[in-house]
């Protein structure tokens, strides 16, 4: 039975499928993500470079562009539902992608995979939004219980003491700041709306998403000013700014001098590592620029201060 929905993972087809003794899959690939739940066992699956050996309960979700089948099967009749389906984002790729090859069985998770299963044979109106949600639901709680959940840092924004969707909207920002970064385009990357990551992000951080990215690229920017050869017109286009004009404008508000000005105080080349290791007082008012010469990431305190000269509003560009 083939279902669509507009969620952010889309079931494409669901199945309760019985290969008989001497029967199997053919190792394949195709650009979806393939879900197989054994509901009677014993069988084996090559996935990618592994065979698998699957009992009752487990379950595979092999990626796409991964090479799976199923082995020719021995001992009795093999009984499992199949779910072919697509995610439409990053945050719900990097899930899936956490998890083990092969995963255990777990009685909710299970309890979620008939459920979807059942909802998607209904073939009723609503039925394909409920089949995603199911869908949405079982990623999520793979992830909590199963999942690789090794931390991906942050370059420029100490994200200590973030929630976890605070940290990914700072990940994105710093991968995109080049760019023009519409609110909608972090929240779908996210896989949430917007109301919910500026709320999230907000209380979180004490900032806006809008002022995170200003001063993320004004950072950026001051980098680049201390450590490359580019003229100010360079930086600026690197950095995300429309135009110089704007630029000079946002860089002064927040580093307390114009780029130029800022240029000739602190060039990196001339500077010795030690040369930043100030006192309390001196980083209390040049937290910025120690920030950018010594090459650490913006504490929580700078960021405060920052965030009150940044351009806040809700909506990065």
């Amino acid at each position: 039975m083939e279902t669509k929905s507009d969620r952010s993972a889309n079931v494409l087809w669901v199945a309760e499928s019985n290969f008989p003794i001497k029967g199997g899959i053919k190792v394949h690939t195709h650009d979806y993500y393939h879900l197989f739940y054994v509901r009677q066992g014993p069988v084996d699956f090559p996935v990618g470079d592994q065979v698998l050996a699957m009992e009752d309960g487990e379950f595979i979700i092999p990626p796409p562009g991964t090479p799976h089948g199923m082995n020719e099967i021995k001992e009795r009749m093999v009984r499992c539902y199949e779910i072919k389906f697509s995610v439409s984002s990053h945050r719900l790729e990097r899930l899936i992608a956490s998890l083990p090859p092969k995963l255990p069985r777990d009685e909710f998770a299970g309890a979620l995979i008939r459920e979807l299963v059942e909802e998607s044979a209904r073939g009723e109106p609503a039925s394909p939004t409920i089949a995603s949600d199911y869908l949405l639901t079982l990623i999520n709680y793979l992830y909590r219980h199963y999942g690789d959940r090794v931390e991906v840092t942050t370059g420029v924004i100490d994200t200590t003491g973030y929630g976890q969707v605070s940290k990914d909207i700072v990940r994105y920002l710093e991968a995109h700041y080049q760019q023009e970064v519409p609110l909608q385009e972090v929240a779908d990357a996210l896989g949430f709306n917007k109301n919910y990551i500026c709320s999230a992000f907000k209380r979180d951080s004490g900032m806006t998403i809008g002022g995170c990215l200003t001063i993320i690229r004004i950072r950026k920017a001051a980098e680049l000013i201390s450590f490359s050869d580019m003229n100010l017109t360079q930086v600026a286009e690197a950095t995300g700014f429309t135009n110089l004009s704007h630029f000079n404008r946002i860089f002064k508000k927040i580093v307390g001098v114009p780029p130029g000005q800022y240029r000739r105080m602190f060039p990196a080349d001339i500077l010795l590592p030690g040369d930043v290791e100030k006192s309390p007082e001196w980083l209390e008012q040049n937290g910025f620029v120690y920030s950018v010469l010594g090459g650490k990431k913006l504490s929580a305190e700078t960021i405060t201060i920052l965030e009150g000269l940044a351009p806040g509003g809700g909506e990065p560009a």
